[in-house]
């Protein structure tokens, strides 16, 4: 993603504004139906979000359609599967690694 242009700038900006967008908007769900706001796991989320969103946009055409969408619900979700895969996964690669 070059950002050596003031367009480049802008839509860089966009793209990081539409990752963090997804990431706020879960963490936010999460606060008004049962969970605490802790400003550091929102700040968290937010980095969470913004690396799964770069991932994620790495692998999109400039020229796919709805690809700001697709990257919002890749921040939406990024804490989500991180959980998942912590919980479900981890047991397996530390017996893995352990053998």
């Amino acid at each position: 993603m070059p950002v050596n242009t003031i367009d480049g700038i802008k839509e860089a900006a966009i793209q990081w504004g539409v990752w963090l967008f997804g990431g706020s908007a879960y963490y936010l769900y999460l606060v008004s139906k049962w969970q605490k706001f802790i400003f550091s796991m929102f700040v968290i989320n937010l980095f969470l979000a913004f690396f799964i969103g770069y991932v994620v946009g790495q692998f999109l055409p400039d020229n796919t359609a709805y690809r700001d969408w697709l990257l919002a619900i890749s921040g939406f979700t990024s804490f989500p599967i991180l959980s998942l895969l912590e919980k479900k996964f981890a047991p397996y690669i530390v017996k893995f690694i352990i053998k």
